[in-house]
């Protein structure tokens, strides 16, 4: 019913849409390594999870089936019936990240990825420990001035 055009701003580019009038999409399940059937039957013979489809779901019905639990009234009345102050503290934190540096397709991902390649990881892992055996030495150092300080102290003042 409703078509989107993706691509209609951007020319040189393959018109594609996309159609969400279809509610059913397909819907898959996992078949664990070296599973059998009940008759026997091998239905994955390899070391690895097989994804197979099994048949279509309404993706509508599926999305609507939660909507009593998502909805505010029922949250409330819940809580109000209940008293469970659990229902409203889920200690959930937003997070609010600035995307706008983000590769916006394949291509400026591909070139990222191939950038940070060449970075030299472990020369900046071995400066980060120089630089924090650095700062434990002289934190060290000052914490060694100040005991022996205190401690001629205690000295003299035993002697007097």
């Amino acid at each position: 019913m409703t078509k989107f055009n993706v691509f209609n701003s951007f020319p040189g580019r393959q018109k594609t849409s996309l159609d969400y009038t279809n509610k059913f999409v397909p819907a898959f399940k996992k078949i664990p390594p070296f599973t059998k059937n009940d008759k026997g039957e091998i239905l994955n013979d390899t070391r690895f999870y097989k994804i197979v489809e099994n048949g279509k779901i309404n993706i509508y019905e599926k999305i609507q089936s939660y909507m009593n639990e998502v909805n505010i009234y029922t949250i409330l009345e819940r809580y109000l019936n209940t008293g469970d102050s659990t229902l409203l503290n889920q200690n959930t934190q937003g997070s609010y990240i600035d995307v706008s540096e983000l590769p916006s397709d394949f291509h400026e991902m591909s070139k990222l990825v191939a950038s940070s390649s060449s970075i030299d990881i472990d020369k900046l892992i071995k400066d980060y420990f120089d630089k924090k055996m650095a700062e434990n030495k002289a934190t060290s150092a000052a914490n060694d001035k100040a005991t022996s300080a205190a401690n001629d102290k205690a000295t003299s003042a035993a002697n007097d």
